[in-house]
């Protein structure tokens, strides 16, 4: 019985020894293209980061709040160039209280105008 055992399993190994025959490689699939001569521009693209050569700071001289940023973003501009147009409510009311104080002032003025003359009368 072990007799028996021993060449089953030698005969096992035996039978997954045997060399099995080599398959072909399969052919690949390939795309051709003509090649043919022809100008090609070159062009060459870089990654940069530029800075200006002139830095410069925007104060308001005024305080009131932005209605509007007129410029563009990374635009030129000129000197002088309106960049942004604030409310003008308070400036609007701010000229009217003048306006009036002008106007009061002005009455009063006309007012000692007629008085003065009458006064300088009765002091001679």
């Amino acid at each position: 019985m072990r007799l028996i055992l021993i060449a089953l399993v030698a005969l096992a190994l035996v039978a997954g020894c045997k060399k099995e025959e080599a398959k072909p490689p399969a052919i690949p699939e390939v795309s051709v293209i003509k090649v043919a001569p022809r100008d090609t521009p070159v062009t060459l693209e870089y990654v940069g980061q530029t800075e200006s050569s002139h830095q410069v700071e925007i104060r308001a001289r005024v305080d009131g709040f932005l209605d509007k940023r007129v410029y563009t973003e990374g635009s030129l501009v000129k000197a002088g160039q309106i960049m942004f147009k604030q409310d003008p409510k308070p400036f609007q009311a701010t000229l009217d209280a003048n306006r009036e104080r002008l106007h009061s002032s002005r009455r009063g003025c006309r007012s000692l105008a007629t008085i003065l003359p009458a006064s300088s009368r009765s002091l001679n």
